[in-house]
């Protein structure tokens, strides 16, 4: 009788718009919008986009072989179609995202954890024991928060080293 082998979970690219170019390995996801705008792939695009707050939760998780984000947060949306005539939309996020490997290649803009809140939202985020690298110009760990909004973050042990 074999011994079981342990098995890995790994998170591939899922772009945000459906039209992606690329194959189900996660190579060349980027997306190109019908502007001609090309978006960096995600691997987990966490947004609350209605009142109240959404609670995430992405562990052990790896993200590797292409450029663009590891894990992305946004607190609120701004692109019409909710609340008043055009938005913007309000949402908060608790997020937790502990003991996941990145090794991701380069994407201006993009980063391995990338966490932001819009005015009037806030998004609290707890990082714990995440590792791996990412290639230049994709950063690390990047917390943006526009004027009004509020972005906490906890960090233990991570190391996503910028190469």
């Amino acid at each position: 009788m074999r011994a079981a082998k342990a098995s890995t979970r790994r998170m591939q690219a899922r772009p945000r718009n459906p039209q992606r170019r690329g194959d189900h390995h996660g190579r060349d996801v980027n997306t190109t919008c019908g502007s001609g705008t090309t978006y960096p792939a995600e691997g987990v695009f966490v947004l609350s986009d209605t009142a109240g707050t959404a609670h995430a939760k992405v562990d052990g998780n790896t993200f590797t072989r292409y450029a663009g984000y590891g894990v992305a947060a946004d607190a609120g949306y701004t692109g019409g179609n909710c609340a008043g005539p055009n938005g913007p939309c309000t949402g908060n996020i608790v997020l937790d995202a502990s003991g996941n490997s990145f090794n991701l290649g380069g994407a201006s803009g993009a980063a391995a954890i990338f966490l932001h809140a819009i005015a009037g939202n806030q998004l609290t985020a707890t990082l714990n024991n995440d590792h791996g690298f990412v290639t230049r110009p994709t950063q690390s760990i990047v917390v943006k928060s526009d004027t009004g909004g509020s972005v906490q973050v906890t960090e233990n042990n991570d190391d996503i080293d910028p190469r």
